[in-house]
């Protein structure tokens, strides 16, 4: 039995929803075969099925993780650079300020400053710091005589806010990408399991069957061809579906018929990867061709609604 911290299966994360993705449609197409012999597919279990490989293609990746970290990091550089310019017009006005009295240029905390300059904790203290002393009635007037501006002091103490807020979603990042990881392979792992359930009813459903074998297994045979699917949904004004309308694509595949929900399904392992369609309506009428070309993504399930005009 595998940790949660070890995956299942040997495949590529997006291959595994590519392949859940065409299990779940041809599940839903068999489902009452499959439930009569295995009663647990059934229609609630298809539906928690969808969930997990909504929940696992929906995680963020480690790319999305490790890019929302470096924006942090890019911040507080951004943060401690504003941080050291500020500390350096301060030291200055200072001196203008007091040019007779030293040990006054030096009231701000001066003497933190080369430690504070590459930490974030003590360039905050050395912000607040200074940012009191300049606010006291002794050292103030005499700045702001200098040309130091109000803005100029409000700014020390939002430097060291903006440090303590960008420092606290840099750890909450790093921590997220600590858990990425694990939550991850737990959310895959899910979806691998309900696919080697199904795997496993399709065995027993059709014991004698080697095409249904082969649909359901896990992994594909070495060299074998992609198989696609492409799902039709026609619509009349107001949302409604149209059932018993023939639906035609560009390729060249046999038309389709659409059910009760208004579905029409293509599949194949030679399907292109641009389709078109036209829809004949119950009874011959005139075909409604619709221009719009579908860029259909190979070896999964794509889904198409066409609404009729």
């Amino acid at each position: 039995m595998a940790t949660d911290r070890q995956l299942e299966f040997n495949m590529e994360y997006e291959r595994v929803l590519q392949r859940a993705d065409v299990d779940h449609f041809n599940a839903t197409q068999d489902l009452a075969t499959l439930t009569a012999e295995v009663p647990t597919i059934s229609a609630a279990w298809l539906t928690a099925f969808l969930a997990d490989i909504n929940n696992a293609r929906n995680y963020p990746t480690d790319t999305s993780v490790k890019l929302n970290l470096a924006d942090y990091t890019f911040d507080i550089g951004e943060t401690m650079i504003l941080a050291r310019k500020a500390l350096s017009v301060l030291g200055k006005r200072a001196q203008l300020a007091f040019a007779d009295v030293e040990h006054r240029q030096r009231a701000f905390g001066n003497d933190t400053w080369d430690k504070a300059y590459d930490s974030q904790e003590k360039m905050q203290t050395a912000l607040l710091v200074a940012h009191e002393v300049c606010e006291k009635a002794a050292y103030k007037p005499a700045l702001l005589t200098e040309g130091m501006t109000q803005a100029d002091i409000d700014e020390l103490s939002d430097l060291a806010d903006e440090l303590r807020s960008r420092n606290t979603f840099q750890e909450e990042a790093k921590g997220e990408r600590k858990v990425s990881t694990a939550t991850r392979i737990n959310l895959f792992n899910l979806v691998w399991r309900r696919r080697k359930r199904l795997s496993l009813a399709a065995q027993i459903t059709w014991p004698d069957d080697a095409a249904k074998h082969e649909q359901y297994q896990l992994y594909p045979p070495a060299g074998a061809p992609v198989l696609t699917t492409v799902v039709v949904t026609v619509l009349v004004g107001g949302g409604a579906p149209l059932d018993n309308a023939s639906v035609q694509s560009s390729a060249p595949l046999v038309a389709q018929p659409t059910n009760l929900e208004g579905k029409a399904t293509f599949q194949s392992t030679d399907m292109p990867e641009i389709l078109t369609f036209s829809v004949t309506p119950q009874g011959g009428g005139a075909a409604v061709a619709f221009p719009e070309q579908y860029a259909i993504v190979i070896g999964d399930v794509n889904e198409i609604t066409l609404t009729m005009p």
